[in-house]
């Protein structure tokens, strides 16, 4: 072998050496720090991304999400108001969810998207609830379908924050009055926890058992063992008189503490 090519091998050797010198000292700067994100149990997580150094513990990562219950309901009156009514479950027996944000997308026939209306709410372990939208600004009959989203859910342990057990004792009974129609009946909160909210919910029915509207009332501030009457108001709509069913109506009570 020449000595030209010795020099050129010997060089080649010395690159090389001095390559996986630098890259040990560099690997530690490519290589990604362990977080509560990257899929592997590591840095005391007692699960996979969960527990010890991570924020969510290994019990709320495995909590089944809240879930939409069947299509929202979309009703519209001839004076052009409209209302939304969607359903929410929680199917945790262990847990509430202390706060959740939800989203109503409200598309044209051709899918684009028209308007969103959005809020946050609560829900019990192992509870249904109605989230109502009162404020839709797009027209009824531009209206081709709604989509009901639930996302950035708060948890807590049901047994950390007792719930009041509200429920209707009276009623209900709905009045077609000269202005307005009226559904109205009595609460009673039946624990010795007192509920910071009531929200009622009445949806009135027709004969064949269809949904017409939905309205809601929150009646403030129930102390333990109280009653308080309650008032559900609808529009005096031709489109509500003409088809609903006075006796087919339903309330749907949801308590906060």
């Amino acid at each position: 072998m020449s000595r030209s090519a010795k020099k050129f091998l010997y060089g080649l050797f010395y690159l090389a050496a001095v390559g996986l010198v630098v890259y040990g000292f560099a690997r530690p700067a490519f290589t990604p720090a362990p977080t509560c994100s990257d899929g592997v149990q590591n840095e005391g997580e007692q699960g996979i991304d969960c527990g010890g150094p991570c924020a969510i513990s290994c019990d709320v990562k495995a909590l089944a999400p809240l879930s939409v219950v069947g299509d929202v309901s979309v009703f519209g009156l001839q004076s052009g108001q409209v209302v939304l009514l969607g359903q929410v479950q929680n199917p945790n027996p262990n847990y509430n969810a202390s706060q959740f944000f939800y989203r109503f997308s409200v598309y044209n026939a051709a899918g684009t998207l028209l308007e969103t209306e959005s809020g946050s709410d609560s829900l019990n372990a192992l509870a249904n609830e109605y989230v109502f939208e009162p404020d839709v600004t797009s027209r009824f009959k531009d209206i081709g379908r709604v989509t009901m989203e639930v996302y950035n859910t708060s948890w807590q342990k049901a047994y950390e924050a007792l719930q009041p057990d509200v429920a209707v004792t009276s009623g209900p009974t709905t009045v077609v009055g000269a202005t307005d129609i009226r559904v109205n009946g009595t609460v009673r909160n039946q624990s010795s926890v007192a509920a910071a909210s009531v929200k009622i919910v009445a949806v009135l029915y027709d004969k064949y058992g269809t949904e017409i509207f939905a309205s809601q009332w929150i009646v403030n501030a129930l102390s333990a063992y109280a009653t308080s009457p309650f008032s559900v108001i609808f529009p005096l709509d031709p489109q509500i008189t003409s088809q609903m069913d006075p006796g087919a109506t339903k309330v749907f009570v949801t308590a906060r503490s």
